[in-house]
């Protein structure tokens, strides 16, 4: 596994990353965190997201034995449970901190990668084809904009961007709990769209979990061939990293790019989507 983080053009940094393995169990969990408002949400979740994955998945019987229905919703009940804690957090301290999350969980030779918000999972594959594994919950989204309106919320584009009220870009994020007060449905919302790849017959070469910082300028394809480039170079995953962010610079992103690059052992596989509470259809991005 490979991370670089750059604060950018951005006055502050409020990007955050996470790691928990543990390989005797063929357990991993690996993400990426997208704070806006500020660092607290990011910061919080990233400390407390391993925490809450490991209870409601390695807690879980039906889970650790590889039942994928369940493990999707053991993601989803510690993606809820650490946003409900973290908007406790945020009320008693008055502010509206917020953060996307991009996390990929690997479980019984099953990657499964859970979205909220607009950071993004791509693998590449061994023929050289690049598999979206997440899909940008924004109100540019028909089906996230028609799910935040049923909610109360109002999409109004600002900046040529479509906007929660207004204003929020990601139509799911951790925090934010000005959107999520009183009875649910809620506008904004932490939990996942969840997909899932078999690697049981052979696995992606490697796996890109990164913020919008890098997405803003960079195509999931142009992402797929420079990796491929880099790892032609010899470059171990780290060094891989820094290469995509250090793309991102120079291709002009102004925001915090965060990216982390996983490597696995290589083959093909097959790719599906793994229905959760309040998921919602996906859409091909970019």
């Amino acid at each position: 596994m490979g991370i670089c983080e750059a604060q950018g053009l951005r006055p502050t940094m409020e990007d955050a990353h996470a790691v928990d393995t543990d390989p005797t169990r063929g357990y991993g969990f690996w993400a990426v965190f997208d704070g806006h408002g500020g660092d607290l949400a990011s910061a919080y979740a990233s400390k407390n997201m391993g925490a809450a994955l490991k209870e409601n998945i390695l807690g879980n019987p039906e889970c650790v034995n590889g039942e994928e229905g369940k493990v999707a919703e053991g993601i989803s009940r510690a993606f809820e449970s650490v946003d409900n804690r973290l908007c406790e957090v945020l009320r008693k301290q008055r502010t509206c901190d917020g953060s996307t999350c991009i996390a990929a969980v690997v479980l019984n030779n099953s990657i499964f990668v859970a979205n909220a918000g607009d950071s993004r999972a791509v693998l590449g594959m061994r023929d050289g084809s690049t598999r979206a594994m997440s899909w940008d919950q924004t109100c540019d989204r028909q089906d996230e904009a028609q799910r935040v309106q049923a909610a109360g919320g109002q999409v109004r584009r600002t900046g040529g961007v479509a906007r929660v009220n207004g204003e929020l870009v990601p139509s799911r994020a951790f925090g934010d709990p000005e959107y999520k007060e009183g009875t649910r449905p809620h506008p904004v919302v932490a939990t996942p769209e969840i997909a899932v790849l078999n690697m049981s017959a052979s696995p992606p070469q490697f796996a890109i979990l990164a913020c919008d910082g890098l997405w803003d300028v960079c195509t999931n394809e142009q992402s797929v061939a420079l990796v491929q480039r880099y790892l032609e170079r010899g470059w171990d995953a780290n060094k891989i990293a820094r290469g995509l962010v250090e793309f991102a610079l120079r291709e002009g992103s102004t925001d915090n790019v965060t990216a982390m690059v996983l490597l696995f052992p290589g083959g093909s596989s097959s790719i599906k989507k793994v229905p959760s509470r309040a998921s919602a259809a996906p859409m091909p991005r970019r």
